[in-house]
């Protein structure tokens, strides 16, 4: 059957020999888990046929995505009959929750997205197609723990997607570092977020510090994590700004919390045995 949408090809980085290191099983274990909670829940399928449905009263588009896994490889084929900008904003946004379950659970993929098209049969994890021999080409090109979008999807992407909606799709165009000629800069998957997963990354690296291949991995890996993680916290830091010169005098106590800065004044100790008594 034909389709005309998106495939994703990713592989787990650090698989080879992994086994003579780490107890095979918890890593069979934990790539279990990972690929059934993805594979199950679907992330933004549930929003784009569920929830946005259930209360907008139109249903959803119908589109099958479809998650397939082989040894340390993972794959994603997604219908969507075309490339549209809502299109590109479900197969990136789904990505990055994809990628923050991955480093959860100790896996940091590299990949590539193609959107065109491709053949396959329903439940059938065979499929070919010039979408499919573009991602296949791209996935492992990126010297570095990402994702990106092959030249010719990044393309298409600038056609159909204004520069203001880029964040809401998770992407931002990056000077990747290629083991092959390629443009300066690629559109790459936007999956850093301030949060504790940074050590997470450098404990993944960690575990052969001089291999000099790890190295180069890890330095451009680390430099995109803390430049992208910066910039997400740039709003946020500037309404902080903003919010203590409007109160002087006073102090805004920040906190991140999905993402959004608490405002609040700091907790007040318990009065110690002493004072409560008098």
């Amino acid at each position: 059957m034909e389709h005309d949408g998106f495939v994703v090809v990713l592989d787990a980085l650090g698989m080879r020999g992994i086994w003579a290191k780490e107890d095979p099983r918890e890593i069979v274990r934990r790539w279990t888990e990972f690929y059934d909670l993805v594979a199950t829940h679907g992330f933004y399928d549930d929003l784009y046929e569920k929830v946005i449905p259930a209360a907008t009263g139109r249903p959803g588009p119908g589109y099958e995505t479809r998650y397939l896994s082989f040894a340390d490889s993972f794959g994603v084929l997604l219908d969507t009959r075309g490339h549209s900008a809502e299109n590109f904003l479900r197969i990136t946004n789904n990505l990055a929750s994809i990628y923050s379950v991955a480093i959860d659970r100790g896996f940091l993929l590299r990949g590539a997205i193609a959107a065109g098209k491709f053949y396959s049969r329903e439940q059938s994890p065979f499929y070919i197609g010039p979408a499919a021999d573009d991602a296949g080409y791209w996935y492992d090109k990126a010297n570095w723990a990402g994702v990106i979008l092959t030249p010719q999807t990044g393309e298409l992407l600038e056609a159909v997607i204004q520069e203001d909606r880029l964040q809401r799709a998770n992407l931002c165009r990056w000077p990747v570092p290629l083991k092959c000629e390629g443009p300066p800069k690629l559109w790459a998957l936007d999956w850093p977020r301030p949060d504790d997963r940074r050590a997470v990354l450098v404990d993944f690296f960690a575990r052969n510090p001089t291999d000099s291949r790890v190295i180069v991995k890890r330095d451009a890996t680390l430099r995109f994590y803390d430049v992208r993680a910066d910039l997400r916290m740039k709003p946020f830091r500037e309404a902080k700004a903003k919010w203590e010169a409007n109160h002087p005098g006073k102090k805004a106590y920040e906190g991140v919390d999905d993402r959004f800065w608490v405002v609040a004044p700091p907790p007040v100790p318990p009065p110690n045995e002493d004072e409560s008594e008098s």
